[in-house]
């Protein structure tokens, strides 16, 4: 069996086999420096409530109904801008394409059941 030995600057240092400090003074101002550290870690966390309303009279705290609102206006503002008009235009073309497919489909359908 062959044994390597590491260079000084690898080598870990020998730890005693007790971790703590050796006096209770010692003890006492290490956890002091830690909570002083570490004050954040004590600290108890906050709970904050934000309600909000798209309209000033409303009382409704329903996160749903505020969510859609707020929404709902911003697609109305941004479908209400004439650079958005004609992507608006193009897709209601779409829609009536999809449609008359969506027909013609159904009506082969039909006369296929007739057929047999």
């Amino acid at each position: 069996m062959e044994v390597q030995l590491l260079p000084q600057s690898l080598a870990l240092p020998i730890s005693p086999t007790s971790s703590r400090p050796s006096s209770p003074r010692r003890r006492a101002s290490l956890k002091t420096a830690f909570h002083r550290r570490h004050a954040h870690a004590r600290r108890v966390p906050r709970t904050l409530v934000a309600k909000c309303s798209v309209f000033e009279d409303e009382q409704s705290g329903d996160l749903k109904d505020v969510l859609s609102g707020m929404v709902g206006a911003r697609v109305e503002e941004l479908l209400s801008r004439e650079e958005n008009r004609g992507l608006l235009d193009g897709l209601e073309r779409a829609s009536r394409r999809v449609d008359q497919a969506r027909r013609e489909l159904a009506e082969i359908e039909r006369q296929e059941v007739e057929a047999r």
